[in-house]
């Protein structure tokens, strides 16, 4: 056995070094932040082996991968030591959109309407993992009930687990995600930063930065200023979700005082007000579709249609839903 990881590294150098050229090799490593714990030494043995003698061959490719976010972006994407400069290709996985979600489910026997749809991916955000739950023959409702109301439920106490295994010092980011919930129209980021009760400085950009990266929130120039201020708006659909819905009725929840809560909301007028807004949400994420459908593809429209986002009823929302599939 290996006493490190440079001891681990010239051992599979030693094993490459007796395949043939022409063969093709893949390295995967899988949960790189894990892996180069502090102290462990494998970032450096990394580097090394890969400058000194894998980066020569043209029949080996590495692929590393992590889910912790802001580690992968500093440490591979935006490394400055060993690693600079030698990423070929950067592969974030996305969400399903509507379509591929409309397929995810049909595949897995799950017949719903595509009003329903849109409805369960302003729940979910198209995240697979999360759509893996939803059970056949069951209607929205009761998935999303069974999904995010229960003590026992998979995105009952996602929330938390998620900011922590994605960031480091998570708390920022979960100030800045709470901040933005509380407006649906965005702030600017002074206007952000003092909601969030954060500093102007360079940690709170990088912040900023990582959840754009991740999807979590969207950042836009507003329109019509002559200074071209950034505007902030949370466009990840579970996070809006949970701060809506989910975090003011945790502890009753816990107690199990009411079991079907998730069916008394989903028909209120609260709930209708939400929807048109989180459906916003939904037709920003497919505005190339929704242009193509309109034929205006060509034309830029993005900076007019964050200027001035029509409010929309119910019926509406309705009735729009077909264009964006």
């Amino acid at each position: 056995a290996p006493e490190d990881w440079g001891e681990a590294f010239h051992y599979l150098h030693q094993a490459i070094e007796t395949i043939d050229q022409q063969q093709k090799i893949i390295i995967f490593l899988d949960e790189l932040p894990w892996l180069a714990a502090p102290r462990s030494g494998f970032l450096g043995a990394l580097e090394y082996i890969w400058n000194r003698h894998f980066s020569r061959r043209k029949n080996l490719i590495l692929i590393v991968c992590g889910s912790a976010a802001s580690w992968m972006i500093k440490k591979v994407i935006n490394n400055k030591a060993g690693l600079y400069g030698r990423l070929t290709l950067s592969l974030p996985l996305y969400p399903f959109n509507l379509r591929e979600m409309e397929q995810f489910l049909k595949a897995k026997h799950v017949e719903l309407d595509r009003k329903q749809i849109v409805e369960l991916f302003m729940v979910t955000g198209g995240i697979g993992a999360y759509l893996n739950h939803i059970v056949p023959g069951q209607s929205v409702a009761q998935n999303i009930n069974q999904l995010c109301f229960r003590p026992s439920a998979p995105l009952f106490l996602e929330f938390n687990n998620l900011f922590q295994s994605l960031f480091s010092h998570s708390e920022k980011h979960l100030s800045i995600i709470k901040a933005l919930a509380m407006k649906r129209r965005g702030l600017t980021q002074k206007a952000l930063l003092k909601a969030a009760n954060l500093p102007a400085s360079g940690r709170t950009t990088e912040v900023l930065d990582e959840l754009s990266t991740c999807g979590f929130i969207a950042a836009l120039p507003t329109f019509g200023k002559v200074l071209k201020e950034r505007k902030f708006r949370l466009v990840d659909e579970y996070s809006y979700f949970y701060l809506s819905w989910i975090q003011p009725v945790y502890l009753a929840i816990l107690r199990g005082s009411n079991t079907e809560y998730w069916q008394q909301i989903f028909t209120s007028s609260s709930w209708l007000s939400w929807a048109g807004y989180a459906f916003e949400n939904t037709c920003l994420k497919h505005i190339i579709k929704i242009k193509q459908a309109l034929g205006i593809a060509a034309v830029n429209t993005t900076a007019a249609y964050w200027q001035y986002i029509p409010k929309k009823n119910s019926e509406e929302t309705g009735a729009e839903i077909d264009l964006i599939i």
